[in-house]
């Protein structure tokens, strides 16, 4: 009994990190949008709170879906595990990318960005929708030169030092790729933002196993990891490190250093994530919430950006306008998906049967 409960405990702790990260990424999105539109200033706190928190948040939560590759891998296979996530994915990407384009077009003249043709194309990623096919090919990446190497290392001669040198060279391998990428954003759906696949293959090498191993340490560890790597990220922050889904040209140099002080950041935000968690109540409700990441994720954009078009047609105050997006931005999402299945809208989270069942039948 001890165990279980040992084990559902260090369990709401990876969901809480996702419901941090999360809850994160609607909060950047509604002050990015309340910058863009002219109503903070450059130098507005929130703006600043932004800048020293944007760049572990998406990394974070790709470091976390990582994690359930192992597990997935071995109830599903690695061929039906890209498959389902294929589905998934790109279910919710043309359905969003659908909505989100025919919003743009009915709002365009209180937009901050104008909505243009090239904008419109499917293979175009509005907003935050880029991260579906990011984290597909992290996944396929992931299997393709991580976990499936390890597996038939394990059947050689060598044993366990073959996994090791699989292991190490495949994240070696991943991490080039992503001081190459870094800051590069092509027109090409799938291509963008490659980066993130390193964060996907370092979950899936440390998996759920190994997640509660390391949750195992006290809080006063935790407490002093999270502020050691906080100020490693917030240092390196200082001297032009961008994030892994940020536009730019770095030098060599700036990249590498981009890549280690976002590992911080994402170190500093679960440290974080997991000392909340240990809060009776807000780590249950952190953890509800980050089981439902994708809902959040997807959805929240329409919501964040409805929200702050009216309220400052009304004349509302930037601050209150912000606290208002970043709160429906995430209970919004939640409601919907609650009773999206009830009002025959379920489609709106989830691929039909139909789809669903050829990939279980393949």
């Amino acid at each position: 009994m001890t165990r279980n409960i040992t084990s559902q405990r260090r369990l709401i702790e990876v969901d809480a990190a996702r419901g941090v990260a999360v809850i994160m990424v609607v909060g950047a999105h509604a002050v990015l949008g309340l910058l863009e539109s002219g109503a903070l200033p450059e130098d507005h706190g929130l703006v600043t709170a932004y800048e020293i928190t944007h760049v572990p948040r998406v990394a974070a939560i790709a470091f976390i879906a990582g994690l359930f590759i192992p597990g997935s891998l071995a109830r599903r296979g690695a061929l039906r595990l890209i498959r389902e996530r294929a589905v998934l994915f790109g279910w919710l990407y043309v359905v969003w990318w659908t909505i989100q384009s025919a919003v743009g077009l009915a709002t365009d003249p209180l937009r901050n960005t104008p909505t243009t043709l090239a904008s419109l194309a499917i293979w175009t990623p509005p907003a935050q929708l880029y991260f579906l096919p990011a984290l597909w090919v992290g996944t396929v990446l992931t299997v393709a030169v991580l976990v499936a190497p390890r597996h038939f290392a394990r059947r050689s001669r060598h044993g366990h030092r073959a996994v090791v040198g699989w292991t190490a060279a495949g994240l070696a391998l991943l991490a080039a790729l992503a001081i190459v990428t870094w800051g590069w954003v092509p027109p090409v759906l799938g291509a963008q933002y490659l980066a993130l696949s390193f964060f996907v293959a370092v979950g899936a090498v440390l998996g759920l196993p190994g997640a509660r191993h390391v949750l195992r340490l006290p809080t006063p560890a935790w407490a002093g990891l999270g502020l050691v790597t906080g100020a490693v990220a917030v240092w390196c922050g200082t001297i032009g490190i961008v994030g892994p889904t940020d536009r730019s040209s770095l030098p060599f140099d700036l990249r590498v250093v981009s890549l280690v002080a976002t590992c911080a950041g994402v170190l500093a935000l679960c440290a974080g994530a997991v000392l909340l968690a240990r809060i009776p109540r807000v780590g249950d409700l952190l953890a509800w919430i980050g089981r439902r990441t994708v809902v959040v994720f997807t959805a929240h954009i329409v919501v964040v950006a409805g929200t702050r078009i009216t309220l400052q047609a009304l004349g509302v105050q930037p601050e209150a306008v912000f606290v208002a997006a970043w709160v429906l931005g995430v209970v919004v999402p939640l409601v919907l998906a609650s009773v999206a299945p009830r009002i025959g809208l379920g489609w709106l989270f989830a691929p039909p049967r139909w789809a669903t069942s050829r990939v279980v039948a393949n």
